[in-house]
């Protein structure tokens, strides 16, 4: 396992103001910088300067730059995941009829295409293009994905079980129906074609076919 994802290693757990310890300190500061201006805004001296620290000290946290901007990566890729599809997992496991399902997938559709969450798709898909030649960012990505995927496959099997979808479902399909739509989103919004009421109607009826009955 890398350094910068063994959030155990000794000497990581040191408090810094307020509960924070120094490594989340830094990498709160590092992601701050990738949202900003991408990899090349990340600079060691300033992220230690913002924080208070020196840069050996930074380095005994992450080991090196690359070190830094990989862990950033990776938590700036489980927080932006932590913000999208929870509310349709939720109301999967909430709904008590078809009406219900209809309405939680209508809402993940319209929350998937909202003008807001533009910029949560692009900056998922520019970690997944920075994870290409990093092999260990693009495993930790895997298991966020996995993590996320496992739970609204379990929603959807519930749902099934409830006879709230359709009987010959494949949840582990319509699972990865769902995660990989905000990726095509994302796509579409990169070429600069408009999202909207057209993503909106198909998306819905795809998602409609394959789910309900």
């Amino acid at each position: 396992m890398p350094e910068w994802l063994d959030e155990t290693a000794p000497g990581r757990l040191r408090s810094w103001g307020s509960g924070v310890s120094i490594r989340q300190a830094i990498l709160d500061q590092a992601i701050d910088a990738l949202t900003r201006g991408g990899e090349s805004a990340l600079r060691v001296h300033d992220v230690a300067r913002s924080v208070g620290c020196s840069v050996s000290a930074l380095y005994v946290h992450f080991g090196s730059r690359e070190g830094l901007a990989e862990a950033a990566l990776v938590e700036r890729f489980r927080r932006l995941n932590d913000d999208y599809g929870h509310t349709l997992t939720e109301a999967l496991h909430r709904a008590k009829s078809v009406t219900a399902v209809r309405r939680a997938l209508s809402a993940h559709v319209a929350e998937l295409c909202a003008p807001e969450h533009a910029p949560v798709h692009l900056a998922r898909a520019e970690v997944v293009a920075a994870a290409r030649t990093r092999p260990a960012v693009r495993r930790a990505l895997v298991d966020v994905e996995s993590q996320h995927h496992s739970a609204l496959r379990d929603a959807l099997v519930g749902a099934r079980q409830r006879q709230l979808v359709r009987s010959d479902l494949d949840p582990d399909a319509v699972a990865t129906l769902l995660r990989s739509s905000s990726m095509a989103h994302a796509l579409a919004l990169s070429d600069g074609s408009p999202a909207g009421i057209p993503w909106i109607v198909v998306l819905t009826k795809v998602l409609e076919s394959a789910v309900l009955a």
